[in-house]
C-alpha cells in the first residue's frame, strides 16, 4: 500500500501508517517544524474549510537525511509521488520525521520497523467491517485493563456521540 514513484532513477516510497500516532517529544518537534516549512494547505481554507479534492497533495515530501532524519531542504512534491484515495493522516507523520523510504536508507528503515508498534484496535471480523463501537463493549472493557507493554492504547472506529465514560477510571489509574 505505499505510494511509489521512479524520479531521476530513484525509487521514493511514501510509507503508510496508522492514523492514530504516539509521537515522541523530539518526534513531535521534528513533525511540527517540517509540516510548518514543507505543507501549504493553509493557503486552500476558505471558510474554515479546505477546498481541495482528496488526492490533491499540497506539501513536499522530504528525503530520508543521512542523520536518519527527514531532510527539509531536499523534497519531492508529494503529487509526484501517485497513490488513489490515500489521506494525508495515513503517510504524513512518518514522511515528515523520517523521510521518504528509498533502498539505500533500507537499514535505517529496518531498525525503524523494528522499534515500532501498532497498538490500536480495528475490528475487521465483523459483519460490517470495521467495527464501529458505540458502547463500551465486554472487549473494549477487557482491552482496557491489560497494562502491560503490548496491551492496546486505541480502539478505531468510535460512533459519533458515544460514550466510554466507564471506561475513564481504568484509563485514569494507570497514571
Amino acid at each position: 500500500e505505499w505510494a511509489l514513484s521512479q524520479i531521476g532513477g530513484t525509487r521514493y516510497y511514501v510509507v503508510k501508517h496508522h492514523r492514530w500516532v504516539i509521537l515522541s517529544r523530539r518526534h513531535a518537534d521534528i513533525f511540527v517544524a517540517n509540516w510548518a516549512k514543507l505543507s501549504q494547505y493553509s493557503s486552500f481554507v476558505t471558510n474554515g474549510q479546505y477546498t481541495l479534492e482528496q488526492g490533491d497533495y499540497k506539501w513536499y515530501a522530504p528525503r530520508m537525511g543521512a542523520d536518519g532524519f527527514a531532510n527539509a531542504s531536499d523534497v519531492v512534491h508529494r503529487n509526484d509521488i501517485q497513490v488513489l484515495g490515500r489521506c494525508p493522516e495515513e503517510e504524513v507523520f512518518t514522511t515528515m520525521i523520517f523521510g521518504l523510504f528509498e533502498n539505500k536508507m533500507r537499514s535505517r528503515w529496518r531498525s525503524l520497523f523494528a522499534t515500532g508498534k501498532c497498538r490500536t484496535y480495528v475490528n475487521w471480523k465483523c459483519a460490517d467491517p470495521p467495527e464501529v463501537f458505540t458502547q463500551v463493549t465486554p472487549l473494549l472493557r477487557q482491552l482496557a485493563l491489560n497494562t502491560t507493554e503490548d496491551g492496546y492504547l486505541f480502539a478505531g472506529r468510535m460512533a459519533p456521540g458515544a460514550s466510554f465514560d466507564e471506561l475513564t477510571p481504568l484509563i485514569i489509574g494507570r497514571r
